[in-house]
């Protein structure tokens, strides 16, 4: 399905500097306007798998017409399968992944998504964050409990409220707005976010060829330790 815009994008996955495997998958397809980050998680080899079984069904998606429905057929199907294999393989503690999703058309930018992977929009050289985490301490922040800054250091941040394979029922998440000519759309694993705030991704993102800008995210990452794995996709309304 064609996406209407014009639209370019660029991608960079790094394993990090800690882990020894990379449990992230990234998709881009600007025909389709179809962007997405997955980060897996549930061992080793199920991580991994999780990650690349829902990509494999956004891939699928692309290359037919589909809308805000199918995407969410899509994770729902992902989601059923992903349980079912979990079940067979005798995974104790199961697999699965978060996705950040991202389409872009001319009626506008359409974000779905399950975890703490994230999509934000770069206008006029401010940053905005578009979806809303999955966490335990995302809650604790909304219940005014604990500060912003008390969550990215509390140790119970990392803990996901939702993800693609742990529940029964898919419960994604959405949201809409319009795009605008020199809009950049980022998708981040917590890879990037839990080592770069929101001000550094702002400023890295500012100046220099999308390329250069990606690079500039991943190296940053990497320059303060990374513990885990760095993935980013940015895609520009042209």
């Amino acid at each position: 399905m064609a996406c209407n815009v014009i639209t370019r994008s660029v991608a960079r996955t790094h394993p990090g500097e800690v882990r020894e495997t990379n449990q992230d998958s990234i998709f881009c397809s600007d025909p389709a306007g179809l962007y997405a980050v997955c980060d897996g998680m549930g061992g080793l080899a199920s991580g991994d798998l999780a990650s690349t079984l829902v990509m494999k069904g956004i891939a699928r998606l692309s290359r037919q017409r589909f809308d805000a429905s199918a995407i969410k057929d899509t994770l729902r199907l992902a989601n059923l399968a992903l349980r079912h294999k979990s079940q067979l393989e005798g995974e104790a503690r199961g697999m699965g992944t978060t996705v950040a999703l991202l389409h872009l058309s001319d009626r506008g930018f359409h974000c779905t998504w399950v975890g703490d992977s994230r999509v934000y929009l770069l206008r006029e050289g401010t940053l905005r964050l578009l979806t809303h985490d999955h966490r335990f301490v995302q809650e604790l922040v909304d219940q005014q409990r604990i500060s912003a800054d008390d969550a990215r250091k509390h140790p119970r941040r990392n803990w996901l409220t939702r993800a693609v394979g742990t529940d029964p029922e898919l419960e994604a998440a959405e949201c809409t707005g319009d795009v605008a000519a020199s809009d950049i759309f980022v998708l981040t694993s917590d890879g990037v976010t839990d080592v770069l705030t929101d001000g550094d991704i702002q400023s890295l993102l500012r100046t220099g060829t999308l390329d250069q800008r990606a690079d500039a995210i991943v190296e940053n990452c990497l320059s303060r330790g990374a513990p885990d794995n760095v993935s980013i996709v940015l895609a520009q309304i042209l």
